[in-house]
């Protein structure tokens, strides 16, 4: 009887487990014919499967691909608990070369442990093109290169491309990154976002885990994440190759929190820019880094490691911060001294590391490190901070729901609303037309004061923020006419900026 009995629980258990599983995928050739006018429409996980056997067998050069729908490979929550006995296991795609456009749409449910390359795309070519595509409810943990969209890429064109999974990979000397484990080719990668928890050891970070010399384009990256390895660890990048290259680390920022035990940064961990001989700063880990032409860059999140610096993780070579700016708190100090080797026997000399601009909480929600990292005249940051929309406590990295920020040296505060008169200055104080504003003009408006031929019609309203007059008049108060008052508010204005 009791035979019987755990023959039948043997029964149930199978079959409840059993139902708990999803079906089995069947890969699903999709529509198109692969090319610009006609690409495959991948609107189905058999589609998606289908391109991982098909990427497997044909060389995608040439190949367009395109993804028309949202897909859930596993329906359930995915994550470091699910394991292959009760989700589906994901392939990655492997030497794809083509060009896939995510259109926008999210991939979820991708669940891949133990492979040697985990994430979407597993290995990706230089001539492959991968954009606007989230990778959400995914859990990848590899063994040696481990990435949300690419475990290992070459890719010509990679960006708009965000990642809410979890990575993992323990073992040592592996390439872990929310979007990219290992970068290895010049290409255009930008504008990318990680969301997700990332867990490494050498070589970690938010974005990317490596980063060779990309010689093109490199910026716009944010990281909301924790990131936690090892050694090389990064809130953007964990460890940058820059030799002989001119890449451009900008507008770029880290939220997360940082934690590593050896060269760890808010942007990045180490930084190698090698043009000649240098001797690093011994072991120091270094809470934000920013490299060689790193511009308008910001870390908001805690640095957890030793000798932790706010701006800079170790780099050799070349180096320079501008426009980079770090929450008090966060690490410390905020430079630091490296030895370097003069070629040729010529000694050693002591470089002066300055690591950013620290500022405190108020001065972010303020909105002074938006308006200083405009300052340039690129507007890529903007920041609620005081009209009808939720404050922001930080810069955001596109202000398409963010207004710019502005600084009035008349009221001595930043706002999302330029002063009338400081606009006026801006827009009408050149009259003579030499393209600055200076105390050249002040003299003109003298000679020009209360002369009715420089009278301004009453019907102008400076005021409207996309009036800009064909000829700079001077009315610098905005009354209608040039008079000695707008020199007098010329000047005022001049002497406080």
């Amino acid at each position: 009887m009791k035979k019987l009995i755990l023959i039948a629980a043997t029964v149930i258990m199978t079959a409840v487990f059993a139902t708990a599983v999803q079906a089995e995928i069947t890969p699903s050739a999709p529509t198109g014919s692969g090319t610009w006018r006609s690409p495959y429409n991948i609107s189905t996980a058999e589609n998606l499967y289908w391109l991982s056997e098909y990427c497997a067998e044909n060389n995608t050069d040439g190949k367009y691909f395109t993804l028309t729908n949202d897909i859930a490979v596993n329906a359930k929550e995915i994550n470091a608990n699910t394991t292959a006995n009760d989700a589906q296991v994901w392939k990655p795609i492997m030497d794809f070369a083509g060009k896939f456009d995510g259109k926008n749409h999210t991939i979820s449910g991708l669940f891949v442990r133990g492979s040697e390359y985990a994430g979407l795309f597993g290995t990706v070519k230089n001539t492959a093109s991968i954009y606007n595509l989230t990778i959400d409810n995914s859990f990848f943990e590899g063994t040696k290169y481990t990435g949300a969209v690419a475990a290992y890429s070459e890719a010509k064109y990679l960006y708009d491309c965000t990642n809410k999974a979890e990575i993992r990979s323990y073992a040592q000397d592996a390439y872990t990154g929310g979007i990219v484990g290992y970068y290895a080719e010049k290409g255009y990668f930008h504008s990318c976002n990680n969301y997700g928890d990332i867990y490494g050891t050498d070589y970690t970070g938010g974005i990317v885990g490596y980063m060779a010399p990309m010689g093109e384009c490199a910026s716009r990256f944010g990281n909301h994440g924790t990131v936690c390895g090892t050694k090389y660890v990064g809130g953007i990048a964990g460890y940058l190759d820059c030799t002989f290259s001119t890449t451009k680390l900008d507008h770029c920022f880290n939220l997360g929190n940082i934690y590593g035990t050896e060269y760890a940064g808010g942007i990045a961990g180490y930084s190698y820019n090698y043009t000649g001989t240098s001797s690093g700063g011994g072991s120091a880990s270094m809470a934000c880094f920013l490299f060689n032409n790193a511009e308008e860059c910001f870390n908001y999140g805690k640095i957890s490691a030793q000798n932790t610096y706010p701006i800079a993780g170790h780099r050799e070579g070349g180096f320079g911060a501008e426009d980079c700016y770090y929450l008090v708190g966060t690490a410390s100090p905020d430079s630091y001294t490296q030895t370097v080797i003069l070629p040729n026997g010529g000694g050693t000399r002591e470089d002066f590391i300055e690591l950013g601009t620290p500022l405190t909480y108020e001065e972010f929600a303020e909105g002074k490190a938006t308006y200083l990292m405009n300052e340039d005249g690129g507007y890529l940051w903007g920041q609620n901070v005081d009209n009808d929309k939720p404050h922001d406590l930080y810069p955001c990295s596109y202000y398409e729901d963010h207004a710019l920020v502005y600084y009035s040296v008349l009221d001595k505060k930043y706002s999302n609303f330029e002063n009338t008169y400081e606009r006026a200055y801006r827009q009408n104080g050149d009259v003579n037309m030499d393209e600055a504003v200076d105390i050249l003009d002040t003299s003109e408006i003298l000679k020009k004061a209360d002369d009715p031929a420089y009278m301004m019609p009453i019907e102008v309203k400076f005021a409207e923020d996309n009036y800009t007059p064909e000829e700079p008049c001077g009315d610098i108060d905005c009354d209608g006419a040039v008079t000695k008052a707008d020199a007098a508010l010329m000047l005022k204005i001049m002497v406080r900026s």
